[in-house]
């Protein structure tokens, strides 16, 4: 019997890795083409099922240990990749992606490597500590107060405070845009189809509660607030105040005679604060923008990318209790014992969502989450 012919899933595989490895510069379609026939000889790889995260009755104590520990969830460490090179990702100029891929898919030692599948991002390390609400906030501050450490949010009350997914998948795309093009004005797609798409959202869901108003509303907001974080002591007052856009300009034109909604012209463009932009060029990290786009719950979102952060720099376990991320994840919730049991609640269920797409070492148990080092989610190596 002949080869039998590639399945569509085969063909849709082959043709996104394309796509990716041309969009980061590698070069025509025809190398790119080549590159992949070289990384997957033997065709696309098979889908592999995800590893169901073990429940609390599954996981037994020591035999050895004083006093059997509660624990919540435990994630085995993932096997290291091979000949990984360190690099610096600030460093890095993304517009070559491509020509590391090819690098990697004609070296002997070569493995089809993870990244390819992953379209890479970039946030800044200013995002893991300006959290924005989860949900709507009637007034025009959001602030929120632990200690010594204060955050605010501030903006036009007729405006409104962004809050929820849309603001967060705003934030990744403007970094990632930054960092690629080294440009502090930020083009903001030749239509809004085409922006809409960009964020992983449906050009066609319309209507006051679509995709489309919900995406618009939060641009407006998230671009005009201005964030102040403030740390006070005896005898010391620090203080930062963040603002993502300077200026900018949101137009959209009516309808074309042709109509339909890729006729919308999305003529707006942002200028990003000098500072904000300095964070996304010199202080940013990866992260797989597919994985921003597929969680739909902001706080999995602000997990994922604060698990990707801690992994980049941690190099010994760390215990943090449930108290110090109920500040960053969970200020809804109230101070005491109910309030701090239901944010554990909250916070494991869409940690179980994150760790289905970045398997990092993490136990949690009753009185805090205690992350081991692991292997960063975007590789943080390239084989020469």
């Amino acid at each position: 019997m002949g080869t039998p012919a590639p399945t569509s899933s085969a063909s849709e595989h082959e043709q996104a890795w394309v796509d990716r490895f041309v969009r980061y510069g590698g070069g025509s379609v025809d190398a790119a083409k080549a590159a992949y026939r070289r990384s997957y000889p033997d065709g696309p790889p098979k889908p592999v099922a995800s590893a169901a995260v073990p429940s609390t009755s599954a996981v037994a104590a020591p035999q050895d240990a004083p006093a059997p520990r509660a624990a919540v969830i435990a994630m085995p460490q993932r096997p290291q990749a091979v000949a990984q090179q360190e690099f610096d990702w600030d460093a890095t100029d993304v517009s070559t992606m491509g020509q590391c891929l090819e690098q990697q898919a004609t070296s002997a030692v070569a493995q089809p490597d993870p990244v390819l599948q992953q379209e890479l991002g970039f946030v800044t390390s200013a995002m893991i500590f300006a959290a924005l609400p989860h949900r709507a906030v009637k007034t025009g501050i959001y602030k929120r107060t632990d200690a010594m450490v204060s955050l605010s949010v501030m903006n036009d009350p007729e405006i409104g405070i962004p809050y929820g997914r849309y603001p967060r998948l705003l934030l990744a795309h403007i970094c990632t845009l930054a960092k690629r093009t080294g440009e502090r004005r930020i083009q903001l797609g030749e239509s809004q189809a085409d922006f809409i798409r960009q964020l992983g959202l449906n050009p066609e869901s319309m209507g006051k509660r679509g995709q489309v108003s919900l995406m618009k509303n939060s641009a407006i907001q998230l671009f005009t607030a201005a964030i102040r974080w403030t740390e006070s002591g005896e005898n010391k007052f620090n203080f930062k105040n963040v603002e993502v856009a300077s200026q900018g300009s949101l137009i959209w034109t009516p309808h074309s005679n042709a109509g339909g909604i890729g006729n919308y012209q999305w003529q707006g463009f942002i200028d990003l604060s000098e500072s904000f932009f300095n964070q996304c060029v010199q202080h940013s990290f990866p992260i797989d923008l597919n994985v921003v786009h597929a969680l739909r719950s902001s706080v999995a979102i602000d997990i994922y990318v604060w698990l990707t952060y801690k992994m980049n720099v941690l190099n010994k376990p760390l215990k943090i209790t449930w108290r110090q991320l109920k500040f960053q994840f969970g200020s809804e919730y109230s101070d005491d014992a109910n309030g701090i049991k239901n944010f554990k609640a909250k916070f494991i269920a869409q940690l179980k969502i994150v760790l289905e797409h970045y398997q990092a070492n993490v136990d949690a148990t009753t009185e805090c989450l205690e992350l081991r080092p692991s292997n960063t989610h975007i590789p943080k190596y390239i084989s020469r």
